[in-house]
């Protein structure tokens, strides 16, 4: 994934280098887990594929909730499309990259859609570091 470049990183901190490291090392270990692995349970999730889906469509939201940031009402929030096991590494990489670019063009303090209610850029931004994190741990 090459760098994003946009708001400058003063503004944001080392939250945006956050994510996108986060995102890189998810994408890496789920990328490199055999299909036997992925489909094994972990914590609370049927599969380790599962846990990144679900971390995956937090990104979607969290991209999607930026994007729609002028519109006055809530986005119809999109569902991720179930992919093979072996394929979630990819799709992380993609709606990852799809996030740090949405990222990229806004304000840390501005408004964006979370599900129910507005939220900064920032806290959606930290939420999906945090989600991710917790993600890599379980891989």
């Amino acid at each position: 994934m090459p760098p994003v470049t946009g708001t400058p990183s003063r503004e944001w901190g080392s939250l945006r280098e956050d994510l996108d490291a986060d995102v890189r090392r998810v994408t890496d270990r789920a990328r490199n887990l055999s299909q036997a692995r992925l489909a094994a349970p972990v914590g609370s999730h049927p599969s380790r594929a599962h846990a990144v889906r679900v971390v995956a469509q937090q990104l979607v939201e969290a991209a999607q909730g930026i994007a729609a940031r002028e519109d006055p009402t809530e986005p119809g929030w999109r569902d991720l499309p179930v992919l093979s096991d072996l394929a979630v590494g990819d799709q992380l990489a993609v709606v990852g990259w799809d996030l740090l670019a949405e990222l990229a063009g806004c304000d840390p303090d501005a408004a964006v859609w979370a599900r129910g209610a507005r939220r900064t850029a920032r806290e959606v931004a930290s939420a999906a570091t945090g989600a991710l994190a917790a993600t890599r741990r379980l891989l």
